[in-house]
């Protein structure tokens, strides 16, 4: 790990007892860790779902992307038992139509629009759907409950002359920016190879408080030291009026 502050962060986990395994499936993922976040390790550039999950297969014979069309519910075949989803409602500007499934289909519409086409395919709270006029096809009280935001706060810290911080380009500074930029263009290297947030911790606070709740830290640039401090202190504070 080139990164001496990604290194520093994921130590001082390590000391704190919350070490992070290396095996994301392993269903135990309290602690330090970094990762390259957006941007792809190998070509320095940013990567998101279009560039790593559809450019690589988009010439295959079994897949075609339709855009412009909305989803509006989910079928099913009800006389299945249990009930099986076997296609979708779309709308696009000439009309509606319906995509039947050959095996399966797969909801992934994010935190927000996987409830709610769950909810307008009438699998939720019959309390909820029925006066809406939305026919029930599964019951389940849990569909589109318990939403958390995701509540952020930021510590500053003065870091010393040895450590890199991002502080010149947050403020714009041309030579900072100029500099940055050619190392990049040249070498794939330098501030914006990277992602300026990349190390992150997922902490249990049950031990010292009794509750179940846990914490979510990511920091840019401090000291280890500073860091083990702040570290020990939010894990003593109420995880319930910590913010």
């Amino acid at each position: 790990m080139k990164d001496s502050l990604g290194k520093t962060w994921v130590d001082t986990f390590r000391t704190l007892k919350f070490s992070l395994t290396e095996d994301t499936f392993s269903r135990r993922t309290t602690g330090g860790f970094s990762n390259p976040t957006t941007v792809d390790v190998g070509t320095k550039e940013r990567s998101y779902s279009g560039s790593s999950y559809f450019a690589p297969v988009q010439n295959r014979p079994n897949l075609h992307l339709l855009t412009g069309a909305l989803v509006e519910k989910i079928t099913f075949n009800d006389t299945c038992d249990p009930i099986l989803a076997d296609g979708v409602v779309i709308a696009k500007d000439d009309g509606t139509e319906i995509l039947r499934a050959k095996k399966e289909v797969i909801l992934a519409a994010g935190t927000f629009n996987s409830s709610k086409l769950l909810e307008l395919s009438g699998i939720g709270n019959p309390t909820i759907l029925r006066p809406l006029g939305i026919n029930v096809v599964i019951e389940n009280n849990n569909i589109g409950e318990d939403l958390q935001d995701h509540p952020m706060t930021g510590i500053s810290f003065e870091a010393t002359d040895d450590v890199k911080t991002l502080d010149d380009l947050a403020r714009q500074d041309p030579q900072a920016v100029k500099a940055a930029m050619e190392s990049y263009q040249s070498s794939k290297s330098g501030p914006f190879s990277g992602s300026s947030i990349n190390s992150f911790a997922f902490t249990a606070f049950c031990k010292n408080t009794g509750h179940g709740a846990s914490g979510n830290f990511f920091f840019c640039a401090t000291t280890r030291n500073r860091l083990i401090s702040v570290i020990e202190y939010i894990a003593t504070v109420d995880p319930l009026n910590s913010y």
